[in-house]
């Protein structure tokens, strides 16, 4: 079954894949208080040195993992690691959030070498099945805004601290700290990002939160089943709202390159599921919804999005110098607080 979202549907069997001209490293909160944290976010002005990048038209498909399946693939392909910590963030009215559940995604993305701003809107969704296996192939549209570090690490650092101050349930704290945010966030010359306000409902008023980050390990590979290249990425993700650990998992996905056509990528995709045995078994384990957990922890709250917005932040200098380089950790950063590290991950 195929939904379309924003397309009209064409001859899949002729259409060619070509892209459109058109993280994570937690730190304890310490002495850092709701003000401190506004006055660091003072500096941040999305107009002064962020890059926009051209919109890009992408083809994925990709599932949840098991472990065990993660580390056979990882054993049979030399692949290059990458580690970087998302951020997500949610349009919320009170009682819901409003962009997941429309295949919406609005993060920003921290990359050890600087911070990007992405959104991320699905317009067409096929299903498609290997044998007794099943999965889906995603088109979605992607606009992304480099953000030198003296701007991203402010807005990173305001995040966590409204995920943290809700977590505390300091609400006079979390009001201030959530006008800010918002009024950041709308700000943001992220190509589409006006295209993602529109598509949420106008029924009640809504403001912009964060809502949880994700530390994650990433491999890559660039590899051929006979119907052209095509790059398979595994994952190892830990996700957290404020400080506290939530879950971690798996994914394997897929993403089609260069001129490939739909249903080639679709058999590329399916050989390599047949190649390496993949089963139902191996596939969407069981997992929390961290995005279930923070939403839960906002209602708790009972704070709407008029009192968000009810207390204006107080204008701020900015501060002197700028936030310092973080110096490189001596241990891996992508272990979960109080979790040893699994010694058979690469």
């Amino acid at each position: 079954m195929s939904m379309c979202l924003a397309l009209p549907p064409r001859p899949l069997a002729r259409r060619r894949l070509l892209p459109r001209a058109a993280s994570r490293v937690l730190s304890a909160l310490g002495a850092l208080s709701a003000l401190g944290a506004l006055s660091a976010l003072s500096a941040f002005a999305p107009a002064a040195r962020a890059e926009g990048r051209p919109l890009k038209h992408e083809v994925e498909a990709g599932f949840n993992i098991t472990q065990d399946l993660a580390l056979k693939l990882l054993g049979a392909h030399e692949m290059l690691r990458y580690e970087r910590t998302d951020y997500y963030i949610e349009a919320y009215d009170g009682e819901s959030f409003l962009l997941s559940p429309r295949r919406l995604k609005f993060r920003v993305k921290d990359e050890r070498d600087g911070f990007t701003a992405q959104t991320n809107l699905k317009s067409e969704l096929h299903k498609r099945r290997c044998d007794q296996f099943e999965y889906e192939i995603r088109l979605k549209d992607v606009g992304e805004l480099n953000l030198p570090r003296e701007q991203g690490r402010p807005l990173v650092s305001q995040m966590r601290t409204f995920a943290e101050l809700a977590r505390v349930q300091d609400i006079p704290a979390l009001r201030k700290v959530a006008r800010a945010l918002h009024e950041r966030f709308s700000a943001l010359p992220v190509p589409q990002l006006d295209a993602l306000k529109a598509l949420i409902p106008g029924e009640r008023p809504w403001r912009f939160v964060t809502t949880y980050s994700s530390d994650k390990s990433k491999w890559k590979r660039t590899i051929n089943m006979g119907h052209g290249k095509m790059q398979f990425s595994i994952t190892h993700a830990r996700d957290y709202v404020g400080m506290d650990f939530i879950q971690e998992k798996f994914e394997i996905e897929f993403e089609a390159r260069g001129g490939m056509l739909l249903d080639e990528f679709s058999e590329s995709v399916c050989a390599f599921i047949r190649r390496h045995q993949v089963t139902g078994e191996d596939a969407n384990p069981a997992r929390a919804t961290t995005n279930h957990v923070a939403l839960s922890r906002l209602n708790e709250l009972g704070v709407t999005p008029e009192a968000l917005a009810a207390e204006p932040a107080p204008a701020l200098p900015a501060p002197a110098l700028p936030a310092p380089a973080l110096p490189a950790p001596a241990v891996d950063p992508f272990v979960s607080p109080a979790r040893p590290q699994d010694p058979r991950l690469p």
